[in-house]
């Protein structure tokens, strides 16, 4: 449950932001690729875009790995018990 609020906070935090960086274009995109739902067939509208590096993903990705390694921690603690 914590999980599912953490991650439709940051969706809506995320799509604010680039609803302002991208404008029209980003909610072009919206319309046509769902938030949770991965497309079956690309996406072929807008200009191609090379993909980003994996440790800058991953420090974008901080706090959300540290919840999960949190969340984990707790579990396993608590079968210890």
């Amino acid at each position: 449950m914590f999980f599912i609020i953490q991650y439709s906070l940051i969706v809506s935090l995320e799509e604010s932001a680039l609803c302002k960086l991208f404008g029209s274009e980003y909610n072009i995109y919206r319309k046509n690729v769902s938030a949770l739902v991965p497309r079956i067939s690309p996406w072929k509208g807008g200009a191609p875009t090379k993909p980003g590096h994996l440790l800058k993903t991953i420090k974008t990705e901080k706090r959300t790995l540290q919840n999960i390694v949190l969340v984990l921690l707790l579990i396993i603690l608590r079968n210890q018990i």
